[in-house]
């Protein structure tokens, strides 16, 4: 079994959570504040951020960050294509994006929960901030997830052998290994 190949698959499905759980709540979330009056739409979202959903979703996302860190560091100590190292490497960088996005998204929902109901335009500005800030963080996920994806599938179908990636020249590479 390749420990590099599995803790990559790993990551991918980890991250890939957290990533469909962003990308959820601006798919389906967000659409209904235009669909729902200003205070009805304040107690969904703080019921609906104050659940366990939000607590999965950062424990898989930290998880997947850790485990995505250690990847990007072993990717260049292994003989990996440059291809494959700069995927992980991409997304890496695309999953710091989407945690700046997340950190700066949580103030604004942590304001909303205190936030009184009769200040109509403070409430409105809160929930800008939050939808500004949480479609940043799901694009970084998203660009994440596609490089993560790629780079799982050439890991495991361009596996060359060293001397190809050493000489920086291309010729037939193979499958060498299997994932398990």
């Amino acid at each position: 079994m390749d420990w590099f190949l599995l803790l990559l698959a790993i990551t991918a499905v980890l991250r890939g959570l957290g990533s469909g759980m962003i990308t959820g709540i601006i798919m389906v979330t967000f659409p209904v504040r235009r669909k729902l009056d200003l205070f009805a739409y304040v107690t969904y979202t703080r019921i609906e951020y104050k659940g366990k959903g939000v607590r999965v979703y950062v424990a898989t996302t930290f998880l997947g960050a850790i485990l995505l860190g250690i990847l990007s560091y072993e990717a260049f100590l292994r003989p990996e294509t440059p291809a494959i190292s700069w995927l992980i490497i991409a997304s890496f960088i695309a999953t710091v994006l989407g945690l700046v996005g997340a950190f700066k998204a949580f103030p604004a929902m942590a304001k909303l929960w205190k936030a009184p109901d009769d200040d109509e335009a403070k409430l409105v500005k809160i929930l800008e901030r939050f939808e500004y800030w949480g479609t940043f963080s799901a694009l970084g996920h998203l660009i994440h997830g596609t490089c993560s994806c790629l780079g799982v599938d050439g890991s495991y179908s361009l596996d060359c052998d060293c001397s190809c990636q050493m000489s920086g020249r291309l010729h037939h590479c193979q499958v060498k290994r299997p994932l398990i």
